[in-house]
């Protein structure tokens, strides 16, 4: 019953950060189609500068993203970015999640793009990953993040507990390293 409630709430707490997603891009949509109308009454506005406007946009998503990640504690950033390497490894972007992984940890482990794309073809789910979060530790520099992972669509899938690793060099800098084969260092040495 705790684990369905569980999963409930993680579904809800989903729902609403897409649902807060979806309201900033309207948002900034709006203003940035109000502004192209403005640009075809005028007709003199050249094509670099709707570009311009588009990319100031872009920048003052980013600039409100990261006034709120900085406003977060740090247990709750390290979360976020634990977060934006599962929706990497969700979404198949495995270069990204790749980028994301600690160097030290990427060399001993994933020599290769290929290797570690393997590797997450097989560990994770393939219809979505849903992580329960089930502590959250500092330790030095790092936070160790230990996480169930689950796929709520697929009854066949075997859900997993793994730590997770997450070292903030700066805000929105960080690097990602996590147990392989159930060790708990997550590859930090």
């Amino acid at each position: 019953m705790e684990k369905s409630l569980n999963r409930v709430i993680y579904i809800i707490i989903i729902l609403a950060l897409i649902a807060i997603n979806v309201g900033v891009y309207i948002h900034f949509n709006k203003k940035e189609t109000s502004s192209n109308k403005e640009d075809l009454t005028e007709n003199n506005i050249e094509e670099n500068t709707v570009n311009e406007e588009k990319e100031d946009d872009d920048e003052t998503v980013n600039e409100i993203v990261d006034k709120k990640v900085a406003s977060m504690d740090e247990a709750s950033r390290a979360k976020i970015y634990c977060g934006k390497f599962m929706d990497a490894i969700e979404k198949r972007d495995y270069e990204l999640a790749y980028s994301y992984l600690n160097v030290t940890f990427k060399s001993n482990y994933f020599p290769s793009l290929n290797e570690f794309s393997e590797y997450m073809e097989k560990k994770y789910p393939k219809n979505g990953i849903v992580l329960k979060y089930d502590s959250v530790e500092r330790k030095g520099e790092v936070f160790i993040i230990d996480v169930t992972v689950f796929d709520d669509s697929d009854n066949d899938f075997e859900e997993f507990t793994q730590t997770i690793v997450v070292r903030e060099n700066s805000l929105n800098n960080f690097s990602i390293s996590f147990s392989k084969d159930n060790e708990r260092s997550g590859g930090v040495e």
